[in-house]
Order: structure tokens, then C-alpha cells, then sequence
């Protein structure tokens, strides 16, 4: 009796091949080395102009540099057994300007990827990981970049071990956060743990709005009290486990509380769950939180300054050379005086909202000639109306929008990027210039606005004036 397909199998075989998926299928039939040309059904290892296509057997990338067009390691009607593939160390595969997809086929077997230490798989396009139904693994210990990630179904798992990276075009912070729906669920792995087992570490997952890239690594270092307060018992240093309630330093899991004088981060990324910050609190005074050159802040949810009202001020400097990130929000909407210095990079990546920073009319942010601040979404218009006089909250070297000397030699410069979808702040003498970014009045681009720049504004004008079919349509 002939064997028969259901009408699913029909259209993904049809799917497949009618998506440019003809290319060198993996046969295995001299042995499991995927650089040997006898192992594919074209008789040649694939290149960048081929699918590779595993849908039987174990296949074992030893080493090398490689490149295909499309890849899919699944299971068909002609499949008779799990199918795996493993990238060694040391080797790495290359996808343009299609796909990575694993498990795409629903069916008894599984499909699976075993990326080790020092293997690079980079995609073009994504890495899809499952669909309903299918069995479908990734073990990364390696690194994969790839311009978009998923994963669907119950039976879809990638697994991280301390060594594994992976990058993903665009924020997905709130996808690789507890609360999302892959972790909840045990899609996502570290280490074998799911979120429910004891030891669970967590993701570390940061934002670079800059390059508009997300990366993710198992949180597999230490994790710290669940909560810790600054008593400042020995010294200014973050680092200093007497400095903090209960003797421990924060870690990763940590929701830290300074609420008494003078804390200092000298080296070292410190990233923690929470971080808030204010004074006014039983008498202690004002608040002093600096991070130094070459230092970093993250906090997984937000940098909270100024939760109590009164005289006394929490002083939040980020160095030249320091970074700070809030991976919700950089908020000071609170009734307590905040004053922000920024010489080096403040983040708001607002997560789970439409912007990332919020403030009050008690907060002042005073910019260096480096400082820069990013904040996602188009804030521009607010950015300049917290810097008007009326309100003088951006100031730039200590100096605001009530002096006469804003808009010349002082003053801020806020500019959305379309690309990443965020605003960056800058003090006028140190804003951004690139591609995407120019000062104000800057025509032709040299990075100053100067008489070339006043003559070509000039010579527009002229030539709108006078031919406005041609030139102001």
C-alpha cells in the first residue's frame, strides 16, 4: 500500500521547495563530517548559493568557515529518526539573506542544534525555533547574531549554558525578562533550569540603542541578596561588602535602596534588578551616587531617584567614560530634588512602555560636553519643553535656558532616530554627528554650523525664491 501524506505535510513539502529551499540535503551516507561533498545529495558542500537541508541523520560542522542561503534542520515524510546537527569550536555558518529554522515540520521526531563553545552561527535573516507542536532544540553554548529570534510551541526549547551569546536585531529585552511568556513557559533554559527550579540565574539581557542590538547571556553570575541597603559603614565603595545590609554586595537579583550618604562605583559592570535612591528620609542628608570612568550601572527595571519631598537632594553623576542603563525607566517624577550629572551615557530603554525616562518639576539633568542621554521613543518636543526657561530642568555645564548664552555657546541638542526609535540628548559642544544625526543649521554636515553652512541656507533661499516649481515643491 502506498504510503499517504496528510494535506499539512503536502503544503509544508510545497512550501519548502517553493520557497527556494532547492539546495544540497543532507544525507550523511559517507560519514558525519559536513565538510565531506559525498554527505550531500548534490555532491558538494553548500555555499552561500545553496539551502542545506537536514531532514535525516547527524551531521557535525568539525571546523571551518561556511555559508549557505537558507538552512532547515526538520523532519519530513522521508524522515526515519531525530536529526542533529552540531557546530564545533572553532567553526561557524553563515545565512544570508534567508532564515535559520529548526523543528519547522510537526511530527514524532526531534530536530536539534548543538552549537558548542566558540561556534558562530550569524542569520541574515531570523532564527525560528518550533512551530505548534514541533520538537525542536537549541543547545547554545556558542554565539548566534541574528537579525530576528522566535520560538513557538511547547516542545520548542533553546537551552543557554554559561558560555552561549545570542544578538538580536532590535530591543528584546522584555522577551528574555521573568515575566515574559518563553520563560514562563520553559522555552527558555539555563543550564537544563527553568524559571520554577531552585537556582534559577535569569537572563542578562541589554539593550545598545545605539546599533539598535539586543544581547543575551545566561545570568549565570552571582546573583546576590534578593534586596540590600546602603549603610555607607566603611567606606564610599559599592564593592565593599560592609558597606551594605546583611554584609553582601548586590548582584544581578538585587533590588538596591540608598537612602544615606555618599556611594561610589570606581570599576567593574554592575548590573542589578532594581535601583532606587533618595534623601529626605529620618534626617540623613543629601545622597551622592557617582559612577566613575570606565564603570557601568544597569538596572534590569528602573534608576528611581527622589521618592521623598523635602530640602535635601539625591546628586546622581554618571563620569565621562561611565554608563548607566534603566532597563524600564530613568524615573525622577517624584516629589524629592534630584540633580543628574552626565559626562559619560544614560539609558532609559522603556521596556514595557512607550518612553523611557519621566521627570519631575524637583529634577534638574546637567550635561557635561560628553554627556549624552538616549531614551526610547520621540521625546523631542518634550526634551525641549523641560529645557525652556520656564522650566529649566536640562542644563548644559551647569548652565540653563535663563541664560543668555543658551542656544550659543550653552545649550542642549535633542535629535529622534527613526532607526531605533529613540531620542538622544546632547550638550552643544559635544552632540552627535554622524549619518543619522546633525546639529541644527549644519547644512552641509561638517559637524559646526559656521558661515559655509549660513551661505548654502542662503542659497536655498535664493533659489526657492526664485524658481519654487523647480526647487520648493
Amino acid at each position: 500500500m502506498a504510503k499517504q501524506y496528510s494535506i499539512a505535510t503536502i503544503i509544508t513539502m510545497v512550501m519548502l521547495l517553493a520557497g527556494g529551499t532547492f539546495g544540497a540535503d543532507w544525507t550523511g551516507s559517507v560519514s558525519d563530517d559536513w565538510d565531506v561533498a559525498g554527505n550531500w545529495s548534490t555532491n558538494a558542500v553548500p555555499t552561500i548559493n545553496d539551502a542545506a537541508n537536514f531532514y535525516n541523520g547527524t551531521a557535525i560542522m568539525y571546523s571551518g568557515v561556511h555559508e549557505a542561503k537558507d538552512f532547515f534542520i526538520t523532519q519530513l515524510g522521508t524522515s526515519t529518526g531525530d536529526i542533529s546537527v552540531t557546530f564545533k569550536s572553532g567553526s561557524s555558518l553563515s545565512i544570508s539573506p534567508h532564515h535559520f529554522y529548526i523543528g519547522y515540520y510537526t511530527g514524532p521526531y526531534s530536530s536539534i542544534a548543538n552549537i558548542e563553545s566558540g561556534a558562530i552561527v550569524n542569520v541574515a535573516g531570523s532564527v525560528v525555533v518550533g512551530v505548534s507542536g514541533s520538537k525542536a532544540t537549541i543547545n547554545l553554548a556558542g554565539e548566534i547574531n541574528a537579525g530576528g529570534f522566535s520560538i513557538n510551541g511547547v516542545n520548542a526549547i533553546v537551552n543557554f549554558s554559561a558560555s552561549g551569546k545570542l544578538t538580536v536585531t532590535g530591543d528584546s529585552t522584555a522577551a528574555f525578562a521573568d515575566t515574559s511568556s518563553w520563560i514562563q513557559e520553559g522555552l527558555l533554559r539555563i543550564e537544563g533550569k527553568t524559571v520554577n527550579d531552585a537556582g534559577w540565574p535569569g537572563f542578562n539581557a541589554q539593550y545598545d540603542s545605539e546599533n539598535g542590538i539586543t544581547t543575551i547571556t545566561a545570568g549565570v553570575g552571582y546573583a546576590g541578596p534578593t534586596a540590600a541597603s546602603w549603610t555607607g559603614a566603611i567606606s564610599d565603595d559599592w564593592s565593599v561588602a560592609g558597606n551594605w545590609s546583611g554584609g553582601e554586595v548586590p548582584g544581578w537579583n538585587t533590588s538596591v535602596t540608598i537612602r544615606t550618604g555618599t556611594c561610589v562605583i570606581y570599576s567593574g559592570n554592575v548590573t542589578v534588578k532594581d535601583f532606587t535612591a533618595f534623601a529626605n528620609y529620618s534626617g540623613t542628608g543629601n545622597v551622592a551616587i557617582t559612577i566613575k570612568n570606565g564603570a557601568s550601572l544597569s538596572s534590569s527595571w528602573n534608576i528611581d531617584l527622589g521618592y521623598f519631598g523635602g530640602t535635601e537632594t539625591v546628586f546622581f553623576a554618571v563620569e565621562q567614560g561611565a554608563s548607566v542603563t534603566a532597563g524600564w525607566m530613568f524615573n525622577t517624577r517624584r516629589p524629592g530634588n534630584t540633580y543628574t550629572t552626565i559626562g559619560g551615557t544614560l539609558m532609559g530603554l522603556g521596556a514595557t512602555t512607550d518612553y523611557g525616562i519621566d521627570i519631575s518639576a524637583t529634577t534638574i539633568i546637567d550635561f557635561t560636553a560628553t554627556g549624552k542621554l538616549i531614551a526610547k521613543g520621540n521625546m523631542v518636543e518634550t526634551f525641549n519643553g523641560w529645557a525652556l526657561p520656564t522650566n529649566n530642568q536640562f542644563r548644559d555645564r551647569g548652565i540653563g535656558a535663563d541664560d543668555p548664552q543658551w542656544g550659543s555657546t550653552y545649550g542642549v541638542v535633542a535629535a529622534y532616530d527613526y532607526a531605533s526609535k529613540t531620542t538622544r540628548l546632547t550638550s552643544v559642544a559635544g552632540p552627535i554627528c554622524d549619518s543619522t544625526y546633525r546639529l541644527p543649521g549644519d547644512e552641509n554636515m561638517d559637524c559646526t554650523v559656521d558661515f559655509e553652512d549660513f551661505a548654502l541656507m542662503a542659497q536655498n533661499w535664493m533659489i526657492c525664491a526664485w524658481d519654487p516649481q523647480e526647487a520648493c515643491q
